[in-house]
Protein backbone atom coordinates (compact mmCIF):
# COMPACT_ATOMS: atom_id res chain seq x y z
CA UNK A 1 0.00 0.00 0.00
CA UNK A 2 1.49 3.66 -0.68
CA UNK A 3 2.33 5.51 2.08
CA UNK A 4 -1.00 7.86 1.80
CA UNK A 5 -3.10 4.90 2.51
CA UNK A 6 -4.23 4.73 6.58
CA UNK A 7 -4.76 1.82 7.51
CA UNK A 8 -6.48 1.10 10.64
CA UNK A 9 -8.12 -1.93 12.42
CA UNK A 10 -11.55 -2.27 14.51
CA UNK A 11 -11.32 -5.56 16.00
CA UNK A 12 -14.77 -6.62 17.51
CA UNK A 13 -15.89 -9.26 19.99
CA UNK A 14 -12.42 -11.05 19.51
CA UNK A 15 -10.81 -10.38 22.67
CA UNK A 16 -10.61 -14.21 23.49
CA UNK A 17 -9.01 -14.39 27.23
CA UNK A 18 -6.61 -17.25 27.68
CA UNK A 19 -8.68 -18.51 30.96
CA UNK A 20 -9.46 -22.28 32.45
CA UNK A 21 -13.69 -22.76 32.33
CA UNK A 22 -15.74 -22.09 35.56
CA UNK A 23 -14.84 -25.73 37.18
CA UNK A 24 -10.68 -24.24 36.77
CA UNK A 25 -10.16 -26.87 34.14
CA UNK A 26 -8.54 -26.06 31.01
CA UNK A 27 -10.37 -26.71 28.11
CA UNK A 28 -10.96 -24.00 25.16
CA UNK A 29 -7.04 -22.74 25.33
CA UNK A 30 -5.78 -26.30 24.34
CA UNK A 31 -8.05 -26.44 21.41
CA UNK A 32 -6.46 -23.00 20.23
CA UNK A 33 -2.76 -24.55 20.48
CA UNK A 34 -4.14 -27.75 18.69
CA UNK A 35 -5.58 -25.54 15.80
CA UNK A 36 -1.91 -23.44 15.86
CA UNK A 37 -0.08 -26.22 15.16
CA UNK A 38 -2.75 -27.68 12.88
CA UNK A 39 -2.87 -25.05 10.40
CA UNK A 40 0.94 -24.74 10.48
CA UNK A 41 0.81 -21.24 11.84
CA UNK A 42 4.46 -21.32 13.01
CA UNK A 43 5.73 -20.63 9.39
CA UNK A 44 2.84 -17.68 8.86
CA UNK A 45 4.22 -14.19 7.77
CA UNK A 46 0.87 -12.55 9.35
CA UNK A 47 2.17 -13.37 12.90
CA UNK A 48 4.22 -10.79 14.67
CA UNK A 49 7.86 -11.81 14.95
CA UNK A 50 8.27 -10.33 18.16
CA UNK A 51 5.91 -11.80 19.67
CA UNK A 52 7.21 -15.45 18.30
CA UNK A 53 10.33 -14.75 20.05
CA UNK A 54 8.81 -13.66 23.16
CA UNK A 55 6.67 -17.14 23.26
CA UNK A 56 9.24 -19.35 21.55
CA UNK A 57 8.20 -22.00 23.88
CA UNK A 58 4.31 -21.63 23.41
CA UNK A 59 4.20 -19.94 20.10
CA UNK A 60 0.39 -20.59 19.84
CA UNK A 61 0.20 -17.71 22.62
CA UNK A 62 0.47 -15.38 19.40
CA UNK A 63 -3.11 -16.97 17.92
CA UNK A 64 -4.52 -15.14 20.75
CA UNK A 65 -5.82 -11.36 21.33
CA UNK A 66 -4.37 -11.09 24.53
CA UNK A 67 -0.39 -11.97 23.73
CA UNK A 68 0.18 -10.59 20.67
CA UNK A 69 -2.23 -7.09 21.28
CA UNK A 70 0.99 -5.69 22.69
CA UNK A 71 3.13 -6.19 19.58
CA UNK A 72 0.13 -4.63 16.90
CA UNK A 73 1.40 -1.48 15.68
CA UNK A 74 -1.85 -0.49 13.54
CA UNK A 75 -3.86 2.16 15.51
CA UNK A 76 -6.99 -0.11 16.17
CA UNK A 77 -10.50 0.22 18.38
CA UNK A 78 -11.19 -2.78 20.06
CA UNK A 79 -15.20 -3.19 20.70
CA UNK A 80 -16.07 -6.15 23.19
CA UNK A 81 -18.54 -6.92 26.06
CA UNK A 82 -16.38 -8.17 28.79
CA UNK A 83 -18.75 -10.59 29.79
CA UNK A 84 -18.66 -12.01 26.15
CA UNK A 85 -22.12 -14.65 25.54
CA UNK A 86 -20.05 -16.80 23.75
CA UNK A 87 -16.63 -16.72 25.84
CA UNK A 88 -19.70 -17.61 29.00
CA UNK A 89 -20.65 -20.69 26.97
CA UNK A 90 -17.84 -21.97 24.86
CA UNK A 91 -15.11 -21.22 26.87
CA UNK A 92 -15.93 -20.98 30.33
CA UNK A 93 -18.94 -23.37 29.73
CA UNK A 94 -21.39 -21.65 31.91
CA UNK A 95 -24.88 -22.58 31.45
CA UNK A 96 -27.34 -20.99 29.89
CA UNK A 97 -29.66 -19.92 33.09
CA UNK A 98 -26.43 -18.19 34.61
CA UNK A 99 -25.03 -16.58 31.12
CA UNK A 100 -29.08 -15.24 30.07
CA UNK A 101 -30.80 -14.85 33.41
CA UNK A 102 -28.11 -14.67 36.09
CA UNK A 103 -29.11 -17.60 38.07
CA UNK A 104 -25.12 -18.52 39.09
CA UNK A 105 -23.52 -20.24 41.46
CA UNK A 106 -20.59 -18.26 43.42
CA UNK A 107 -18.12 -20.25 41.65
CA UNK A 108 -19.71 -19.32 37.98
CA UNK A 109 -19.81 -15.58 38.99
CA UNK A 110 -16.30 -15.60 39.96
CA UNK A 111 -15.25 -16.87 36.58
CA UNK A 112 -17.56 -14.13 35.19
CA UNK A 113 -15.30 -11.64 36.84
CA UNK A 114 -11.99 -13.24 36.15
CA UNK A 115 -13.31 -12.91 32.15
CA UNK A 116 -14.03 -9.28 32.67
CA UNK A 117 -10.69 -8.46 35.02
CA UNK A 118 -8.28 -10.40 32.59
CA UNK A 119 -10.03 -8.82 29.49
CA UNK A 120 -9.60 -5.06 31.52
CA UNK A 121 -6.40 -5.71 32.44
CA UNK A 122 -4.68 -6.99 29.24
CA UNK A 123 -6.61 -4.34 27.16
CA UNK A 124 -5.79 -1.50 29.23
CA UNK A 125 -2.22 -2.34 29.55
CA UNK A 126 -1.60 -2.90 25.73
CA UNK A 127 -3.52 -0.06 24.73
CA UNK A 128 -0.89 2.93 24.30
CA UNK A 129 -2.08 5.05 21.82
CA UNK A 130 -5.13 2.60 20.88
CA UNK A 131 -8.68 2.72 21.72
CA UNK A 132 -10.97 0.41 23.17
CA UNK A 133 -14.85 0.15 24.07
CA UNK A 134 -15.28 -2.41 26.79
CA UNK A 135 -19.08 -2.86 28.19
CA UNK A 136 -21.16 -5.50 30.34
CA UNK A 137 -23.56 -6.17 28.29
CA UNK A 138 -24.26 -10.13 27.72
CA UNK A 139 -23.79 -10.00 24.34
CA UNK A 140 -21.39 -11.47 21.44
CA UNK A 141 -20.79 -9.17 18.45
CA UNK A 142 -24.34 -7.55 18.86
CA UNK A 143 -23.52 -3.44 19.08
CA UNK A 144 -21.48 -2.67 16.23
CA UNK A 145 -23.43 -5.06 13.97
CA UNK A 146 -26.80 -3.34 14.57
CA UNK A 147 -27.37 0.77 14.02
CA UNK A 148 -29.89 0.97 16.99
CA UNK A 149 -26.90 -0.60 18.95
CA UNK A 150 -24.23 1.64 18.44
CA UNK A 151 -26.20 4.57 18.59
CA UNK A 152 -27.58 3.51 22.21
CA UNK A 153 -24.95 1.86 23.56
CA UNK A 154 -23.10 4.36 26.34
CA UNK A 155 -19.79 3.76 28.18
CA UNK A 156 -18.37 6.95 30.29
CA UNK A 157 -20.74 9.42 28.84
CA UNK A 158 -19.54 8.11 25.06
CA UNK A 159 -21.59 6.36 22.90
CA UNK A 160 -20.47 3.71 20.70
CA UNK A 161 -21.07 5.73 17.63
CA UNK A 162 -19.32 8.80 19.10
CA UNK A 163 -16.37 7.13 20.17
CA UNK A 164 -15.84 5.33 17.18
CA UNK A 165 -16.55 8.32 14.50
CA UNK A 166 -14.15 10.93 17.36
CA UNK A 167 -11.12 8.05 17.16
CA UNK A 168 -11.58 7.46 13.20
CA UNK A 169 -12.35 11.17 11.82
CA UNK A 170 -10.52 13.16 14.37
CA UNK A 171 -7.93 10.94 15.78
CA UNK A 172 -8.84 11.12 19.36
CA UNK A 173 -8.14 8.33 21.66
CA UNK A 174 -11.08 6.33 23.92
CA UNK A 175 -10.26 4.28 26.37
CA UNK A 176 -13.58 3.62 28.44
CA UNK A 177 -14.54 0.20 30.44
CA UNK A 178 -17.33 0.91 33.72
CA UNK A 179 -15.63 -1.81 35.50
CA UNK A 180 -17.66 -1.90 38.54
CA UNK A 181 -20.52 -2.88 36.71
CA UNK A 182 -22.34 -6.52 37.20
CA UNK A 183 -23.58 -8.07 33.95
CA UNK A 184 -26.03 -5.90 31.95
CA UNK A 185 -26.51 -3.74 34.43
CA UNK A 186 -25.49 -0.52 31.98
CA UNK A 187 -28.69 0.65 31.62
CA UNK A 188 -27.98 1.42 27.95
CA UNK A 189 -27.28 -2.23 27.01
CA UNK A 190 -30.47 -3.60 24.33
CA UNK A 191 -33.58 -4.00 26.48
CA UNK A 192 -34.14 -7.57 24.70
CA UNK A 193 -30.44 -8.18 24.22
CA UNK A 194 -28.73 -8.10 20.66
CA UNK A 195 -27.71 -11.35 19.90
CA UNK A 196 -26.02 -13.07 16.34
CA UNK A 197 -26.00 -17.07 16.68
CA UNK A 198 -23.72 -18.91 14.94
Amino acid sequence: MPSSVRVVGLPQCGLFMDQPDYQGLEYFTPLYAHIFDMMGMIRSPSLDPGCLDKYSEEPWHCFMAQYVMPFVQTPYFAVNSFYDSWQFKAMLRLPDSCIWSQDCTMKQVDSERNLKDIMVKNVSQSAGSHSYFLYSCVSHCGYLNHDDGWRRLVVNGQSLRGAISAWYFHERIFQGAQVQEMPDENPTCHPYGIEIVV
